[in-house]
């Protein structure tokens, strides 16, 4: 099991973090709150919250640490430092989905504080199924859209400066550190492979830029019905950045199965 450095804040923390944006924006006060770890951790400690308000309602929230401290292990071993930028989820959620009504998750609280080394966000627990398990092509295309709905709404809208641009540094950057981590025996091969790599890095430098998800994968992408409709809800925006629409494209037909289905 992947661990975190830092020890997780206490309940009361949380409670006393959440209370002003609970007030605000519903109106109520917390009563009480239950956590539980949640399943989905895969690089930061992530907690399923049930908030219990003074009015008897019950509120799912996902709290989220960004903090360097609480990388688990498994990431903090194998994603370098240059790859990692505390504050940008947060300003991913805060100032660009949140406006946008895109139907992303609500970021009920937040907060990105260098000096406190502290960046937390709490969003709301969205109900769906990872498009991963979906088998209607309908839905798939329904998140194609989205995507690219999201790729012309953001194409010339100006972003955080936290949200990183994906240049042909960017790009070399990758293949020197395959390079220079390659198991022995392996890099002559990696070697021919250069110059096939520095034409695709020419290429996606030349293309169009914007907002991008970065992690597009059909893991990340929760879908389901809701009264007005489909619900399209990516998660995970840890990766966001400037770069050519294509990458999330690809990371959304990563993994197809193309063999034909048995009889």
């Amino acid at each position: 099991m992947t661990t975190a450095l830092q020890q997780a804040p206490s309940t009361a923390e949380l409670v006393e973090f959440l209370q002003p944006a609970i007030a605000d924006q519903l109106g109520a006060s917390i009563e009480s709150l239950a956590r539980a770890p949640s399943r989905y951790s895969t690089s930061f400690a992530m907690e399923n919250l049930e908030v219990t308000l003074n009015d008897g309602s019950r509120l799912g929230l996902v709290f989220k640490d960004l903090s360097p401290e609480a990388l688990l292990d498994g990431a903090r071993r194998t994603r370098p430092g240059f790859a990692y930028l505390a504050r940008r989820e947060v300003d991913v959620y805060r100032r660009v989905l949140s406006p946008a009504g895109m139907g992303t998750a609500h970021p009920f609280a937040a907060e990105a504080d260098p000096g406190a080394g502290r960046y937390w966000l709490f969003l709301e627990k969205v109900e769906g199924v990872e498009l991963y398990q979906v088998q209607d092509l309908e839905i798939w295309k329904a998140a194609a859209r989205w995507l690219s709905f999201l790729h012309e709404r953001f194409a010339s809208v100006e972003v955080p400066a936290s949200v990183a641009g994906y240049d042909a540094g960017w790009y070399r950057r990758w293949m020197g550190r395959a390079l220079e981590f390659s198991p022995e025996g392996t890099a002559a091969a990696l070697e021919r492979l250069v110059p096939a790599h520095e034409a695709t890095v020419e290429h996606l430098s030349a293309l169009p830029a914007t907002l991008i998800h970065g992690d597009f994968y059909a893991s990340n992408v929760l879908t389901g019905w809701t009264g007005s409709g489909l619900r399209v809800c990516p998660v995970d925006w840890e990766r966001a950045a400037i770069g050519p629409g294509m990458l999330d494209l690809a990371s959304l037909c990563a993994g197809w199965d193309d063999r034909p289905a048995a009889e």
